[in-house]
């Protein structure tokens, strides 16, 4: 695996336990408004095509509350397996970085979270459990693969 490309294993992928979204509701409370944001069907699955963004919504719909980012950071590496060139503090670092300057603001961006840079919390929106089915279904097809 070179140096520029991060593991592309992730929800949906193989190799790491499948969290179970079942249970995850829908209609919660606490979930923040923002009105202006529309997700259309390419910023939904371009936002779904990259591991680090499934992530952050996996652990956001599982944890059901605003997560700090250095949770993300924690799920992410306990979930895939650095590059051999890495150590784990230099994995640590890159995935930190790639959530903190990419994967979270696009996802702000197209609304499915609501990004709080300087205390760097991760919240729902509305539009998140609009990746919900997305992301179950893609559960589910990894579970079948890995049980071919």
């Amino acid at each position: 695996m070179s140096h520029d490309q991060p593991p592309s294993e992730g929800p949906g992928g193989n190799g790491w336990p499948l969290p179970d979204l079942t249970d995850v509701e829908v209609g919660r409370d606490d979930i923040q408004e923002r009105p202006e944001a529309t997700v259309s069907t390419d910023e939904l699955f371009d936002a779904l095509s990259n591991a680090r963004n499934r992530f952050v919504l996996t652990y956001l719909l599982l944890a059901g509350r605003p997560v700090p980012c250095y949770e993300l950071v924690e799920y992410v590496v306990a979930h895939t397996e650095p590059p051999e060139s890495f150590s784990p503090a230099e994995f640590r670092g890159r995935v930190s970085t790639e959530l903190l300057q990419t994967a979270c603001p696009r996802l702000d961006e197209s609304g499915l979270v609501a990004f709080d840079e300087k205390n760097q919390i991760v919240r729902e929106t509305k539009k998140t459990v609009v990746a919900l089915p997305h992301l179950r279904l893609a559960l589910q097809r990894a579970e079948l693969t890995d049980e071919a």
